[in-house]
């Protein structure tokens, strides 16, 4: 599973927060944040190695048009996320 985002235009951003908001059991234990220019070719620049409702990945200053979030890990739940946000 994964989330993708497009920002419609290449940002600068050095953190990703993905909130659960209600569904506190619904979530990846793990995940990795991967950044792309053109939606085609991507890098991760970080992980979620914690499995919290509320995760805070930072990461070295990027400037990407997509980022997304992809689940390697499986809690044997569904995965909500109720806000994605991305930070200068």
């Amino acid at each position: 599973m994964w989330v993708q985002v497009d920002m419609g235009q290449a940002q600068t951003f050095d953190k990703v927060v993905i909130d659960s908001g209600s569904s506190t059991s619904d979530y990846p234990p793990s995940a990795d944040v991967q950044v792309s220019q053109d939606g085609v070719t991507w890098t991760t620049v970080g992980s979620v190695t914690t499995g919290q409702p509320v995760e805070t990945v930072s990461f070295p200053s990027q400037t990407d048009r997509y980022v997304r979030v992809v689940n390697t890990g499986s809690s044997g739940s569904w995965w909500s996320i109720a806000e994605f946000n991305v930070y200068v």
